[in-house]
Protein backbone atom coordinates (compact mmCIF):
# COMPACT_ATOMS: atom_id res chain seq x y z
CA UNK A 1 0.00 0.00 0.00
CA UNK A 2 2.97 2.17 0.37
CA UNK A 3 3.99 1.77 -2.90
CA UNK A 4 0.45 2.62 -4.07
CA UNK A 5 0.45 5.67 -1.83
CA UNK A 6 3.81 6.92 -3.50
CA UNK A 7 2.65 6.68 -7.16
CA UNK A 8 -0.71 8.20 -6.55
CA UNK A 9 1.64 11.29 -4.75
CA UNK A 10 3.48 11.17 -8.23
CA UNK A 11 1.39 10.56 -10.30
CA UNK A 12 -2.56 12.18 -9.17
CA UNK A 13 -4.13 15.07 -10.08
CA UNK A 14 -6.74 15.38 -7.22
CA UNK A 15 -6.66 19.87 -7.82
CA UNK A 16 -7.83 18.89 -11.56
CA UNK A 17 -10.63 16.46 -10.16
CA UNK A 18 -12.15 18.46 -7.62
CA UNK A 19 -12.05 21.96 -9.91
CA UNK A 20 -15.11 23.24 -10.91
CA UNK A 21 -15.75 23.09 -14.54
CA UNK A 22 -17.50 25.93 -16.92
CA UNK A 23 -19.73 25.46 -19.77
CA UNK A 24 -16.52 25.02 -22.01
CA UNK A 25 -15.50 21.99 -20.28
CA UNK A 26 -12.38 24.53 -18.94
CA UNK A 27 -11.43 23.01 -15.17
CA UNK A 28 -11.22 26.47 -13.22
CA UNK A 29 -8.32 27.39 -11.16
CA UNK A 30 -6.24 24.98 -13.32
CA UNK A 31 -6.36 24.62 -16.87
CA UNK A 32 -3.86 27.58 -18.53
CA UNK A 33 -5.32 31.13 -18.19
CA UNK A 34 -7.68 29.64 -15.25
CA UNK A 35 -4.97 29.50 -13.05
CA UNK A 36 -6.03 32.96 -11.09
CA UNK A 37 -9.92 31.83 -11.62
CA UNK A 38 -10.46 29.13 -8.98
CA UNK A 39 -14.45 29.39 -8.53
CA UNK A 40 -17.64 28.99 -10.18
CA UNK A 41 -20.29 31.43 -10.62
CA UNK A 42 -23.29 31.41 -12.36
CA UNK A 43 -24.31 34.99 -13.62
CA UNK A 44 -27.87 34.59 -14.93
CA UNK A 45 -30.62 32.39 -12.62
CA UNK A 46 -33.49 34.15 -14.38
CA UNK A 47 -34.38 30.52 -16.04
CA UNK A 48 -33.55 27.06 -15.63
CA UNK A 49 -32.11 26.70 -19.05
CA UNK A 50 -29.99 29.51 -18.43
CA UNK A 51 -28.60 27.92 -15.35
CA UNK A 52 -27.83 24.79 -17.23
CA UNK A 53 -25.79 26.30 -19.80
CA UNK A 54 -24.53 29.80 -18.52
CA UNK A 55 -21.65 29.19 -15.52
CA UNK A 56 -17.86 30.76 -15.51
CA UNK A 57 -14.74 30.63 -13.84
CA UNK A 58 -14.17 33.71 -11.68
CA UNK A 59 -11.40 34.81 -9.30
CA UNK A 60 -13.86 35.33 -6.05
CA UNK A 61 -17.40 35.25 -4.88
CA UNK A 62 -19.03 38.26 -6.33
CA UNK A 63 -21.54 40.49 -4.52
CA UNK A 64 -24.96 42.51 -5.88
CA UNK A 65 -22.46 45.34 -6.16
CA UNK A 66 -19.26 44.15 -7.20
CA UNK A 67 -17.74 43.85 -10.56
CA UNK A 68 -17.74 40.34 -11.70
CA UNK A 69 -13.89 39.37 -13.14
CA UNK A 70 -14.41 36.06 -15.13
CA UNK A 71 -13.08 34.25 -17.61
CA UNK A 72 -15.75 34.69 -20.69
CA UNK A 73 -17.38 31.32 -22.17
CA UNK A 74 -19.42 30.41 -25.70
CA UNK A 75 -22.34 31.59 -23.93
CA UNK A 76 -21.42 34.27 -21.33
CA UNK A 77 -19.36 36.31 -23.19
CA UNK A 78 -19.81 39.67 -20.73
CA UNK A 79 -20.68 38.87 -17.21
CA UNK A 80 -21.26 41.90 -16.54
CA UNK A 81 -24.23 42.40 -19.18
CA UNK A 82 -26.87 44.78 -17.97
CA UNK A 83 -29.30 41.86 -18.84
CA UNK A 84 -28.06 40.08 -15.63
CA UNK A 85 -29.63 40.70 -12.31
CA UNK A 86 -26.52 40.37 -10.36
CA UNK A 87 -26.95 38.96 -6.71
CA UNK A 88 -24.96 38.20 -3.16
CA UNK A 89 -23.03 35.04 -3.23
CA UNK A 90 -21.39 32.85 -0.60
CA UNK A 91 -18.38 30.63 -0.89
CA UNK A 92 -19.30 27.17 -1.00
CA UNK A 93 -16.42 24.45 -0.11
CA UNK A 94 -13.97 27.22 -1.66
CA UNK A 95 -15.01 26.31 -5.34
CA UNK A 96 -18.37 27.26 -5.30
CA UNK A 97 -20.18 31.10 -5.30
CA UNK A 98 -23.75 30.02 -4.49
CA UNK A 99 -26.58 32.95 -4.09
CA UNK A 100 -27.62 33.92 -0.28
CA UNK A 101 -31.41 32.88 -0.76
CA UNK A 102 -32.95 35.05 1.70
CA UNK A 103 -31.01 38.18 -0.09
CA UNK A 104 -32.08 36.99 -3.75
CA UNK A 105 -34.02 39.64 -5.87
CA UNK A 106 -38.31 38.15 -5.74
CA UNK A 107 -37.49 37.16 -9.85
CA UNK A 108 -34.80 34.78 -9.06
CA UNK A 109 -35.67 32.60 -5.83
CA UNK A 110 -37.83 30.99 -7.90
CA UNK A 111 -34.74 28.84 -9.78
CA UNK A 112 -33.19 28.57 -6.12
CA UNK A 113 -33.68 25.16 -5.98
CA UNK A 114 -33.20 24.46 -9.76
CA UNK A 115 -29.22 25.52 -9.02
CA UNK A 116 -28.75 22.96 -6.07
CA UNK A 117 -30.19 20.47 -8.16
CA UNK A 118 -28.04 21.04 -11.08
CA UNK A 119 -24.96 20.85 -8.78
CA UNK A 120 -26.58 17.97 -6.80
CA UNK A 121 -23.85 19.30 -4.04
CA UNK A 122 -27.04 19.93 -1.10
CA UNK A 123 -26.30 16.81 0.53
CA UNK A 124 -22.42 16.93 0.87
CA UNK A 125 -22.43 20.33 1.81
CA UNK A 126 -25.47 19.41 4.46
CA UNK A 127 -23.03 16.62 5.70
CA UNK A 128 -19.90 19.01 6.44
CA UNK A 129 -22.89 21.60 8.47
CA UNK A 130 -24.32 18.75 10.71
CA UNK A 131 -20.90 17.48 11.40
CA UNK A 132 -19.03 20.52 12.05
CA UNK A 133 -22.04 21.82 14.39
CA UNK A 134 -22.11 18.58 16.28
CA UNK A 135 -19.22 17.13 17.07
CA UNK A 136 -19.05 18.52 20.33
CA UNK A 137 -22.14 16.76 20.94
CA UNK A 138 -20.84 13.51 19.66
CA UNK A 139 -17.49 13.72 21.80
CA UNK A 140 -19.93 14.36 24.82
CA UNK A 141 -21.66 11.08 23.71
CA UNK A 142 -18.99 9.18 23.76
CA UNK A 143 -17.14 10.53 26.89
CA UNK A 144 -20.74 9.44 28.70
CA UNK A 145 -20.81 6.43 26.85
CA UNK A 146 -17.27 5.40 28.46
CA UNK A 147 -18.27 6.75 32.07
CA UNK A 148 -21.51 4.99 31.71
CA UNK A 149 -19.12 1.32 30.92
CA UNK A 150 -17.05 2.29 33.93
CA UNK A 151 -19.84 2.84 36.53
CA UNK A 152 -21.68 -0.61 34.97
CA UNK A 153 -18.60 -2.44 35.32
CA UNK A 154 -18.20 -1.50 39.13
CA UNK A 155 -21.53 -2.52 39.77
CA UNK A 156 -21.05 -6.05 38.01
CA UNK A 157 -18.25 -6.27 39.68
CA UNK A 158 -20.24 -6.01 43.32
CA UNK A 159 -23.87 -7.24 42.85
CA UNK A 160 -23.25 -9.08 39.13
CA UNK A 161 -25.89 -11.85 40.53
CA UNK A 162 -28.77 -9.21 41.22
CA UNK A 163 -27.96 -6.97 38.37
CA UNK A 164 -28.49 -10.46 35.70
CA UNK A 165 -31.50 -11.40 37.87
CA UNK A 166 -33.17 -7.64 37.53
CA UNK A 167 -32.60 -7.63 33.81
CA UNK A 168 -34.53 -11.28 33.28
CA UNK A 169 -37.36 -10.27 35.61
CA UNK A 170 -37.16 -6.66 33.91
CA UNK A 171 -37.46 -8.24 30.17
CA UNK A 172 -40.09 -10.84 31.21
CA UNK A 173 -42.06 -8.15 32.93
CA UNK A 174 -41.76 -5.86 30.38
CA UNK A 175 -42.84 -8.51 27.67
CA UNK A 176 -45.95 -9.79 29.75
CA UNK A 177 -46.75 -6.05 30.38
CA UNK A 178 -46.78 -5.39 26.88
CA UNK A 179 -48.73 -8.30 25.96
CA UNK A 180 -51.78 -7.20 28.36
CA UNK A 181 -51.25 -3.81 27.23
CA UNK A 182 -51.92 -4.68 23.72
CA UNK A 183 -54.54 -7.29 24.58
CA UNK A 184 -56.95 -4.71 26.58
CA UNK A 185 -56.29 -1.97 23.34
CA UNK A 186 -57.60 -4.29 21.37
CA UNK A 187 -60.82 -5.06 23.49
CA UNK A 188 -60.97 -1.44 23.12
CA UNK A 189 -60.88 -1.20 19.51
CA UNK A 190 -63.34 -4.20 19.57
CA UNK A 191 -66.27 -2.58 18.85
CA UNK A 192 -65.18 0.49 16.43
CA UNK A 193 -64.91 0.67 12.49
CA UNK A 194 -60.82 -0.13 12.88
CA UNK A 195 -60.84 -4.12 12.63
CA UNK A 196 -57.76 -4.36 11.08
CA UNK A 197 -55.85 -2.45 14.22
CA UNK A 198 -57.71 -4.91 16.72
CA UNK A 199 -56.61 -7.79 15.04
CA UNK A 200 -52.82 -6.55 15.21
CA UNK A 201 -53.31 -5.38 18.77
CA UNK A 202 -54.37 -9.38 19.55
CA UNK A 203 -51.30 -10.30 17.32
CA UNK A 204 -48.87 -8.30 18.82
CA UNK A 205 -50.51 -9.84 22.26
CA UNK A 206 -49.51 -12.77 21.18
CA UNK A 207 -46.29 -12.64 20.25
CA UNK A 208 -45.28 -10.90 23.66
CA UNK A 209 -46.66 -13.36 25.98
CA UNK A 210 -45.17 -16.21 23.44
CA UNK A 211 -41.35 -14.08 24.15
CA UNK A 212 -42.36 -14.20 27.33
CA UNK A 213 -42.89 -17.78 27.72
CA UNK A 214 -39.63 -18.57 26.03
CA UNK A 215 -37.90 -16.45 28.18
CA UNK A 216 -39.29 -18.32 31.17
CA UNK A 217 -38.28 -21.39 29.74
CA UNK A 218 -34.71 -20.52 28.73
CA UNK A 219 -34.15 -19.44 32.24
CA UNK A 220 -35.70 -22.35 33.65
CA UNK A 221 -33.71 -24.89 31.15
CA UNK A 222 -30.34 -23.16 31.36
CA UNK A 223 -30.23 -21.99 35.28
CA UNK A 224 -26.95 -23.59 35.89
CA UNK A 225 -25.47 -22.40 32.39
CA UNK A 226 -26.79 -18.96 33.32
CA UNK A 227 -25.45 -19.31 36.66
CA UNK A 228 -21.71 -19.57 34.98
CA UNK A 229 -22.42 -16.63 32.78
CA UNK A 230 -22.57 -14.66 35.94
CA UNK A 231 -20.06 -15.79 37.34
CA UNK A 232 -18.11 -15.19 33.51
CA UNK A 233 -18.99 -11.66 33.12
CA UNK A 234 -17.89 -11.03 37.13
CA UNK A 235 -13.97 -12.69 36.61
CA UNK A 236 -14.33 -9.89 33.53
CA UNK A 237 -15.54 -7.04 35.61
CA UNK A 238 -12.89 -8.14 38.39
CA UNK A 239 -10.46 -7.68 35.50
CA UNK A 240 -11.35 -4.26 33.91
CA UNK A 241 -11.60 -2.94 38.12
CA UNK A 242 -7.64 -4.52 38.15
CA UNK A 243 -6.34 -3.30 35.05
CA UNK A 244 -8.49 0.29 34.16
CA UNK A 245 -5.53 0.79 31.46
CA UNK A 246 -7.13 -1.99 29.19
CA UNK A 247 -10.12 0.60 28.54
CA UNK A 248 -7.50 2.83 26.63
CA UNK A 249 -7.02 -0.13 24.28
CA UNK A 250 -10.17 0.17 22.19
CA UNK A 251 -10.01 3.95 22.49
CA UNK A 252 -6.49 3.85 21.32
CA UNK A 253 -7.63 1.11 18.40
CA UNK A 254 -10.44 3.22 17.33
CA UNK A 255 -8.17 6.55 17.11
CA UNK A 256 -5.92 4.59 15.35
CA UNK A 257 -8.66 3.64 12.69
CA UNK A 258 -9.73 6.86 12.17
CA UNK A 259 -6.14 8.04 11.08
CA UNK A 260 -5.86 5.45 9.49
CA UNK A 261 -9.13 5.88 7.11
CA UNK A 262 -8.04 9.55 6.53
CA UNK A 263 -5.07 8.32 4.99
CA UNK A 264 -6.51 6.04 2.99
CA UNK A 265 -9.23 8.61 1.90
CA UNK A 266 -6.45 11.19 0.90
CA UNK A 267 -4.61 8.00 -0.88
CA UNK A 268 -7.54 6.78 -2.45
CA UNK A 269 -8.76 9.92 -4.31
CA UNK A 270 -4.77 10.28 -5.56
CA UNK A 271 -5.31 6.63 -7.07
CA UNK A 272 -8.16 7.81 -8.84
CA UNK A 273 -7.40 11.02 -10.54
CA UNK A 274 -4.07 9.09 -11.74
CA UNK A 275 -4.87 9.63 -15.83
CA UNK A 276 -6.73 11.32 -18.25
CA UNK A 277 -9.54 13.39 -16.80
CA UNK A 278 -12.29 14.85 -18.89
CA UNK A 279 -15.52 16.60 -18.65
CA UNK A 280 -18.67 15.48 -19.69
CA UNK A 281 -21.67 17.11 -19.55
CA UNK A 282 -22.42 19.70 -16.58
CA UNK A 283 -20.43 19.09 -13.31
CA UNK A 284 -19.59 15.24 -14.28
CA UNK A 285 -16.02 14.31 -15.28
CA UNK A 286 -14.48 10.82 -15.56
CA UNK A 287 -11.28 9.58 -15.67
CA UNK A 288 -9.35 7.15 -17.70
CA UNK A 289 -7.24 4.48 -15.94
CA UNK A 290 -4.46 2.40 -17.48
CA UNK A 291 -3.71 -1.15 -16.49
CA UNK A 292 -1.06 -0.11 -13.90
CA UNK A 293 -3.66 2.03 -12.53
CA UNK A 294 -6.28 -0.37 -12.04
CA UNK A 295 -4.41 -2.76 -10.26
CA UNK A 296 -3.06 -0.31 -7.76
CA UNK A 297 -6.86 1.04 -7.26
CA UNK A 298 -7.79 -2.59 -6.45
CA UNK A 299 -4.86 -3.46 -4.69
CA UNK A 300 -5.31 -0.42 -2.12
CA UNK A 301 -9.35 -1.55 -1.87
CA UNK A 302 -8.64 -4.62 -0.63
CA UNK A 303 -5.74 -3.07 1.67
CA UNK A 304 -8.75 -1.09 3.17
CA UNK A 305 -10.50 -4.78 4.64
CA UNK A 306 -7.11 -5.90 5.45
CA UNK A 307 -5.52 -3.15 7.45
CA UNK A 308 -9.00 -3.12 9.41
CA UNK A 309 -8.92 -6.74 10.09
CA UNK A 310 -5.85 -6.41 11.13
CA UNK A 311 -5.82 -3.73 13.16
CA UNK A 312 -9.29 -5.36 15.47
CA UNK A 313 -7.20 -8.19 15.49
CA UNK A 314 -4.53 -6.49 17.18
CA UNK A 315 -6.81 -5.31 19.49
CA UNK A 316 -8.32 -8.26 20.13
CA UNK A 317 -4.76 -10.03 20.68
CA UNK A 318 -4.09 -7.35 23.40
CA UNK A 319 -6.41 -7.67 25.64
CA UNK A 320 -6.52 -11.57 25.07
CA UNK A 321 -2.58 -11.12 26.49
CA UNK A 322 -3.55 -9.11 29.00
CA UNK A 323 -6.53 -10.94 30.28
CA UNK A 324 -4.01 -14.31 30.41
CA UNK A 325 -1.14 -12.39 32.58
CA UNK A 326 -3.60 -11.52 34.70
CA UNK A 327 -5.35 -14.65 35.16
CA UNK A 328 -2.47 -16.76 35.86
CA UNK A 329 -0.60 -14.38 38.37
CA UNK A 330 -3.47 -15.33 40.47
CA UNK A 331 -1.52 -17.10 43.58
CA UNK A 332 1.89 -15.67 42.38
CA UNK A 333 3.72 -12.15 44.25
CA UNK A 334 1.94 -10.22 41.27
CA UNK A 335 -1.35 -11.66 42.24
CA UNK A 336 -3.81 -9.45 39.76
CA UNK A 337 -1.17 -7.73 37.89
CA UNK A 338 -1.58 -7.75 34.10
CA UNK A 339 1.17 -6.26 31.42
CA UNK A 340 -0.68 -4.33 28.68
CA UNK A 341 2.24 -3.37 26.92
CA UNK A 342 3.20 -7.14 26.88
CA UNK A 343 0.40 -7.81 23.72
CA UNK A 344 2.05 -4.97 21.90
CA UNK A 345 5.77 -6.71 22.33
CA UNK A 346 4.39 -10.56 21.70
CA UNK A 347 2.76 -8.91 18.46
CA UNK A 348 5.85 -7.41 16.45
CA UNK A 349 8.03 -10.08 17.93
CA UNK A 350 6.36 -12.81 17.46
CA UNK A 351 3.10 -13.47 16.57
CA UNK A 352 2.52 -10.66 13.54
CA UNK A 353 2.43 -13.05 10.71
CA UNK A 354 -0.09 -15.08 12.52
CA UNK A 355 -2.51 -11.64 13.05
CA UNK A 356 -1.91 -10.87 9.69
CA UNK A 357 -2.47 -14.22 8.16
CA UNK A 358 -6.13 -14.04 10.03
CA UNK A 359 -6.80 -10.95 9.25
CA UNK A 360 -5.97 -11.94 5.58
CA UNK A 361 -8.73 -14.94 5.47
CA UNK A 362 -11.39 -12.25 7.07
CA UNK A 363 -10.38 -9.53 4.54
CA UNK A 364 -11.35 -11.94 1.72
CA UNK A 365 -14.18 -12.90 2.90
CA UNK A 366 -15.47 -9.01 3.10
CA UNK A 367 -14.04 -8.03 -0.06
CA UNK A 368 -16.04 -11.37 -1.70
CA UNK A 369 -18.94 -10.08 0.49
CA UNK A 370 -18.86 -6.33 -1.03
CA UNK A 371 -18.68 -7.34 -4.43
CA UNK A 372 -21.12 -9.65 -4.64
CA UNK A 373 -23.21 -6.80 -3.01
CA UNK A 374 -22.24 -4.73 -5.42
CA UNK A 375 -23.62 -7.35 -8.64
CA UNK A 376 -26.47 -7.92 -6.34
CA UNK A 377 -28.05 -4.60 -6.42
CA UNK A 378 -27.22 -4.53 -10.41
CA UNK A 379 -29.35 -7.55 -10.68
CA UNK A 380 -31.99 -6.89 -8.43
CA UNK A 381 -32.27 -3.65 -10.12
CA UNK A 382 -32.15 -5.06 -14.02
CA UNK A 383 -35.07 -6.98 -12.37
CA UNK A 384 -36.72 -5.87 -9.88
CA UNK A 385 -39.43 -8.15 -10.44
CA UNK A 386 -38.04 -11.28 -10.33
CA UNK A 387 -38.70 -12.98 -7.24
CA UNK A 388 -36.85 -16.27 -7.38
CA UNK A 389 -33.98 -13.99 -8.26
CA UNK A 390 -33.98 -12.40 -5.04
CA UNK A 391 -34.39 -15.29 -2.92
CA UNK A 392 -31.32 -16.87 -4.58
CA UNK A 393 -29.51 -13.44 -3.34
CA UNK A 394 -30.58 -13.24 -0.32
CA UNK A 395 -29.39 -17.05 0.24
CA UNK A 396 -26.09 -16.35 -1.04
CA UNK A 397 -25.95 -13.13 1.05
CA UNK A 398 -27.03 -15.26 4.50
CA UNK A 399 -24.48 -18.07 3.64
CA UNK A 400 -21.81 -15.22 3.11
CA UNK A 401 -22.41 -13.24 6.32
CA UNK A 402 -22.38 -16.74 8.21
CA UNK A 403 -18.92 -17.52 6.78
CA UNK A 404 -18.26 -14.42 7.86
CA UNK A 405 -18.97 -15.05 11.21
CA UNK A 406 -17.63 -18.22 11.68
CA UNK A 407 -14.06 -16.66 10.26
CA UNK A 408 -14.14 -14.13 12.97
CA UNK A 409 -15.04 -16.65 15.91
CA UNK A 410 -12.56 -19.30 14.37
CA UNK A 411 -9.49 -16.04 14.18
CA UNK A 412 -10.72 -15.08 17.97
CA UNK A 413 -10.18 -18.28 19.44
CA UNK A 414 -6.83 -18.94 17.39
CA UNK A 415 -5.66 -15.76 18.81
CA UNK A 416 -6.46 -17.42 22.27
CA UNK A 417 -4.70 -20.16 21.70
CA UNK A 418 -1.59 -18.59 20.14
CA UNK A 419 -1.53 -15.97 23.60
CA UNK A 420 -1.86 -19.22 25.92
CA UNK A 421 0.63 -21.29 24.13
CA UNK A 422 2.44 -18.65 22.28
CA UNK A 423 2.46 -21.17 19.01
CA UNK A 424 1.82 -19.52 16.10
CA UNK A 425 0.57 -20.56 13.09
CA UNK A 426 2.09 -18.21 10.57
Amino acid sequence: MVIVAIYGWAKGNPKKFLSPIDNDGKFCGYDDGYGDYPKLYFPDLSSVSNIKNKYVCVKSCPSSTSTVECKTTSTVTNCNDSSYTKYNTKSYLGILCLPVKDELPSNLKDNYDALWSFLDVRVLTQYVHDTAKSWPAILIGLFTALILCIIFMYLVEWCAPILAWICIIGSFSCLTGLGFYFFFTRNKNKDTADDNLSKYNLAWAIICWIAALLLFTLVCCFCKSLRMAIGVVQAAADFITDTKRILLVPICGFVILGVFYALWICVAIYVYTIGEIESTSGQGRTVKWDTTTKRGWYYHFFGLFWINTMLDACTCFIIIVAVCTWYFSHGSEVEGSAQVYKGFKWIFRYHCGSLALGALILAIIQMIRFIFEYFRKKAEAANPANAVLKILLCMVSYCLACLNRCIKFINRNAYIQVALTSVHFC
